[in-house]
């Protein structure tokens, strides 16, 4: 069954997604929230929340924390795409820069702060499903810098309660930055080998590469496997297609950071510029096909409902045919949509144009 496009509904501060069905809303467009001292975000939700995963856009001053430290049974993961942070993670701090990635695993302890001399920009994801189980415990590291509570609590009321209500805001020009080449520095990233949470930087990360669709950074490797949550940083040339036009029975989104590239979703072909965030509700047909003169860096991320069962089917489609990203016959078998391609295979990461080269 087709997923119908959800309408957009015009508020005073922004875009909002009206009901069910998938849709493309760039950030700049949609309703944000200003926290006060916790920042300012959005959401790319409206009155009804995504139902397997969030993903929240989080603009940061130096010295302002994003949440209070906490731990909760899903998964987490930050990226940050602007700035400098003060990672608090089981009682440690650790410094991001642009293009670290945090890994954080059901039940780890963590605040994030912005930090360096000007803005930063954090992309979070996190899992849902079920009770959070939310704890915030007291940690010094984190009461160090305005990120902790005086006594454990187990509700956000309790842990929020000194900090003033959010406030609706339009978005602001300069909050989000250009992140095109040489945006961020060359710092390399660390990485923890032992199965749990680590930081590392994409540059570090595993990356693949096939020769016909987009090269991505993948994010784990033999060693490593997210439970409730797979991200894909993928680089789309002009022409390129990031898959084969499918649908699968979980949730996944996509967010545009840098370039242009085409959607194409239930048939239908919509163009994305940087900032543009496309919903895709479980079992919306869709792909991405790099457009424009330059690559394309696209953020996408899947929920993980029923691994490593994913219910995926390649429907034939006249649309993703034209652009080289669609099955000439439809089958549910990944083998043999991706037959007559060549396969991805490790490669090192694309640096050329890229904001961390």
């Amino acid at each position: 069954m087709a997923i119908r496009e959800a309408p957009l509904r015009a508020t005073k501060y922004g875009l909002v997604p009206e009901g069910e069905g998938w849709f493309a809303l760039n950030a700049r467009e949609t309703r944000w929230r200003d926290y006060g001292p916790l920042g300012i975000a959005c959401n790319f939700e409206g009155k009804r929340r995504f139902s397997q995963l969030g993903v929240n856009l989080n603009v940061l001053e130096p010295g302002q924390p994003m949440t209070q430290y906490h731990r909760e049974r899903a998964q987490e993961a930050f990226l940050v795409l602007a700035g400098d942070c003060l990672l608090v993670v089981e009682g440690e701090e650790r410094r991001l820069r642009p293009w670290d990635f945090f890994h954080c695993p059901g039940g780890t302890a963590h605040a994030i702060v912005g930090a360096g001399k000007g803005t930063s920009v954090v992309l979070a994801v996190g899992a849902r499903g079920g009770r959070k189980g939310f704890v915030y415990p007291v940690e010094p590291a984190a009461l160090k810098h305005g990120a902790g509570v005086q006594r454990e609590a187990t509700t956000a009321a309790e842990a929020y309660s000194r900090f003033p209500r959010s406030a609706r805001r339009a978005y602001r020009e300069g909050w989000l930055p250009d992140l095109g080449a040489g945006a961020s520095g060359k710092k390399k990233g660390r990485r923890r080998a032992e199965d749990g949470w680590f930081v590392a930087n994409v540059r570090d990360l595993p990356w693949v590469s096939s020769g016909y669709f987009s090269d991505a950074c993948v994010f784990e490797d033999d060693d490593t496997s997210f439970a409730d949550l797979g991200f894909t940083l993928g680089v789309l040339l002009p022409g390129q297609p990031s898959g084969l036009y499918h649908r699968e029975a979980n949730q996944e989104d996509f967010l545009v950071l840098a370039g242009e590239c085409l959607a194409i979703v239930e048939d239908e072909e919509r163009s994305l510029r940087a900032w543009d965030f496309v919903h895709c509700p479980a079992g919306t047909d869709h792909i991405l096909v790099g457009a424009g003169e330059g690559p394309c860096l696209v953020f996408m991320t899947g929920a993980r409902k029923g691994w490593p069962e994913k219910g995926i089917f390649y429907p034939r489609s006249e649309v993703a045919l034209r652009y080289g990203a669609g099955v000439e016959e439809e089958t549910s078998s990944p083998a043999e949509a991706y037959s007559p391609f060549p396969r991805w295979q490790p490669a090192p990461p694309v640096l050329s144009g890229m904001p961390w080269a």
